[in-house]
């Protein structure tokens, strides 16, 4: 493998250390992700670029969040603000949906020229001088398969791109067109076609960027990319585009907001404080690299984690009656089963099955209804945490990132 993923998968084995995550934990599923997509999936794999992907829902819980909390005044047009929004900005389209009495902006440092989709529903961009940037499998067990072959992928969808942009009524300015042919899609400057009446997009870099004082600032799935200085740096400038009262939440998820983990701050005059680090119970036991994935040592958030996890697995009230619990569910949903040695392996050894995402939902959401999450959180409690189960159910605490002044 390519030393950016060998480096990957180091700092993947010293946090599961640090949470005294065994060997024995492993699944099959979380194993076939480090060998088919993670080398796909890392800059390393876009010449460095960090691909925008976006997936429905990601956000939904974020967005029920913020619904849920209670401001001291009643906002008149309040402002939600979406760093990194991805492209195409399919999560931001959401929340504009979900928050409709919010104006909301989506801000990306590049949308791209061009969107292909093929007849699969997967899908490839390309700027403006027809340069190749990156692509997005339906997240399928077959899709995810094309991160194998990237560079024959890229190659196809190069192929038909440079035949459907002779089709192109115009390939300069500004205008909107759309090719159709053959089950393919070609789309020209096709993010306005994202925007909405409380909707608009904003080309910048970070530092840069220029909203409106923004009550709610979120920017999931991007600052992990970044140095731990650096991210430092970018909160202070996200600080400084709130209104006072409002919130900045960072942190980083998967599809369907699967293994979501994010932090909190909140403005109050010229500091900025974090008031609550939260984590879906699906961190306890993840099927997937996202509770470890970093790419950078000492990465706060995952830090933070990777503790917590520690923490539970230590307390002896919960954690051996949770695992029992996760192991028979795991079991009972047809989904790993351990072995005489106690190693997880797929039931009578075959492929995971084709619904396997949907009832690792099912299973996860039966754990929340039999109360496990409120036993995490006594068990927070015993391990001398400022810990709380959240408005939208996730296991929360007092983080111990720093608050920081904004500058003058």
């Amino acid at each position: 493998m390519p030393s950016d993923v060998q480096d990957f998968i180091t700092r993947m084995l010293i946090l599961m250390q640090k949470a005294h995550f065994p060997v024995t934990d492993f699944t099959p599923s979380l194993i076939w992700q480090l060998g088919n997509i993670i080398p796909g999936f890392l800059p390393c794999a876009w010449r460095g670029m960090v691909p925008p992907l976006t997936l429905s829902k990601r956000h939904a819980k974020i967005d029920a969040y913020v619904s849920k909390h209670i401001f001291p005044d009643r906002l008149t047009s309040p402002v939600f603000v979406d760093i990194g929004c991805g492209f195409p900005p399919i999560t931001t389209m959401e929340s504009a949906a979900t928050l409709s009495e919010w104006r909301v902006f989506g801000v990306d440092q590049s949308f791209s020229d061009y969107l292909l989709h093929d007849r699969e529903g997967n899908y490839a961009c390309f700027n403006e001088q027809g340069e190749f940037e990156y692509f997005q499998p339906r997240f399928s067990r077959v899709g995810v398969r094309m991160y194998q072959n990237s560079a024959e992928v890229q190659s196809r969808f190069k192929k038909i791109f440079d035949e459907l942009q002779l089709l192109l009524s115009s390939k300069t300015g500004q205008a909107n067109e759309t090719i159709d042919k053959d089950g393919y899609k070609l789309i020209h400057h096709p993010i306005r076609n994202y925007e909405a009446p409380n909707l608009s997009f904003v080309e910048s870099k970070l530092e840069d960027v220029q909203t409106p004082p923004a009550h709610i600032i979120r920017c999931m799935n991007t600052l992990l990319y970044f140095k731990p200085e650096t991210q430092q740096h970018m909160l202070v400038k996200l600080g400084s585009q709130l209104a006072d009262g409002g919130m900045l939440i960072v942190g980083s998820n998967l599809m369907n907001g699967a293994s979501c983990r994010y932090t909190v701050y909140k403005r109050e005059g010229a500091f900025v404080v974090p008031i609550e680090f939260a984590l879906t119970v699906d961190n306890l036991g993840p099927f997937n690299v996202m509770p470890w994935y970093t790419l950078h040592d000492n990465d706060p958030e995952a830090m933070q984690l990777a503790d917590m996890i520690h923490q539970l697995r230590a307390n002896q009230s919960f954690w051996p009656g949770f695992t029992k619990r996760l192991d028979h569910l795991m079991e009972h949903y047809g989904l790993f089963q351990r072995d005489g040695e106690g190693f997880f392996h797929a039931p009578e050894d075959e492929h995971l099955a084709a619904d396997f995402s949907e009832r690792v939902s099912h299973m996860w959401r039966q754990i929340e209804e039999e109360g496990l999450t409120n036993e995490a959180v006594d068990a927070l409690q015993c391990a001398g945490y400022t810990a709380w189960k959240n408005p939208v159910g996730d296991i929360a605490i007092q983080p111990n990132a720093p608050s920081f002044k904004l500058p003058e």
